[in-house]
């Protein structure tokens, strides 16, 4: 990004950036190779990330996700890889990082 400041103005304020959408969406399913919970910090509420909570979900994970704040809580103790099908899959990229795991 580059901001480019015309004139003789003072600049003040303060600017949050969000998650980078492309890291969250290989950490989630990342997930999977941990026995504890997992707590990330500053996901983007973007829809890649929403269709791989939701395929975590459908696959027995607990998430808690407080979109506002960007904080994701990830409890993969009950974790059931049959329940995966082939509309879950759909044309995301993303779900491709769940076979590694």
């Amino acid at each position: 990004m580059n901001i480019r400041v015309q004139g003789k103005q003072v600049l003040s304020g303060e600017v949050s950036a969000s998650g980078y959408k492309n890291s969250a969406v290989c950490l989630i399913p990342s997930s999977i190779l941990f026995d504890k919970v997992l707590k990330l910090k500053n996901i983007p509420a973007i829809s890649d990330v929403d269709k791989m909570v939701n395929v975590l979900t459908k696959l027995g994970s607990k998430i808690d996700w407080d979109r506002e704040n960007g904080n994701l809580t990830i409890d993969n103790s009950k974790l059931r890889l049959e329940k995966l099908t082939k509309e879950d899959l759909g044309n995301m990229k993303g779900i491709a990082l769940l076979w590694g795991p």
